[in-house]
């Protein structure tokens, strides 16, 4: 008895070892499912683009978040602040209660051919922006508003692109990497929406809004966007053609 008793005991340890080794194996899968997971899900963040924010966006009492103000004293309409580097534009954003106003007014509510640049008047603004901030702003010859957004049609402009900041009243900076560059001709027909495309559901959510903006990409990151990932969108015309746009899509990457 003592014998097979003592035969035995290896097997047993044999047992326990092989079950250790397998719940060892299925509890790494399942870290690395995850990580996998939160990836494709747009968690990750993209390390060569946040090495370009040496910058916090804590909430701060700015020059920017100053003259915001200054600004909000005389028209109300003035939201947030935008800056783009790369294309030198500092501008004020403005909303109101439709998208034709600020078509020819600027943001001192100033008669002006070339207009302001302005929220969709349907994206909810909070603390930590929106789930996508369309703004509108025209495409002028004199490189005011939006005019420089067709720079990002150079494959190595776009590439380098650097962050865009978006800073509230209460001195919040909010980060977006441009990651793709579409281009929608209109006047084609049945073309998609994008400006529909503002409060994130089940079926109209971020994912599925870069996918859909991707089959008309001029450049495109291809970068992993989530369900819930906030947008920034800027939508200006293409001269070129009667009734076409270029619409430059950013992640939110923080803030």
């Amino acid at each position: 008895e003592r014998l097979n008793e003592w035969l035995e005991a290896p097997n047993m340890i044999k047992k326990i070892g092989i079950t250790l080794l397998l719940l060892f194996v299925f509890t790494g899968s399942l870290l690395v499912g995850y990580m996998g997971f939160a990836y494709w899900k747009g968690e990750a963040s993209n390390l060569d683009f946040m090495k370009k924010l040496s910058f916090s966006t804590d909430a701060f009492d700015s020059e920017t978040t100053k003259t915001l103000k200054k600004l909000q004293k005389n028209n109300p309409d003035v939201k947030l602040w935008m800056e783009i580097s790369d294309i030198s534009l500092s501008e004020p954003l403005v909303q109101t209660t439709d998208n034709e106003y600020y078509l020819t007014h600027d943001a001192k509510k100033a008669e002006n051919q070339d207009g302001a640049l302005f929220i969709d008047y349907e994206v909810m603004l909070g603390k930590d922006g929106a789930d996508n901030i369309i703004v509108y702003g025209h495409n002028n010859e004199n490189h005011k508003a939006f005019s420089d957004i067709v720079k990002y049609t150079n494959e190595k402009f776009f590439t380098n692109s650097n962050p865009i900041v978006l800073t509230t009243e209460h001195g919040k900076q909010l980060v977006y990497e441009p990651i793709l560059l579409a281009h929608i001709d209109i006047d084609q027909g049945n073309f998609f929406p994008y400006h529909t495309w503002i409060n994130w559901s089940t079926e109209k959510n971020a994912a599925v809004y870069y996918e859909k903006l991707g089959a008309y990409a001029v450049m495109d990151k291809k970068v992993r966007v989530g369900d819930s990932t906030r947008l920034l969108t800027l939508s200006t015309c293409d001269n070129a053609l009667n009734n076409a746009r270029y619409i430059l899509v950013a992640r939110n990457v923080k803030g």
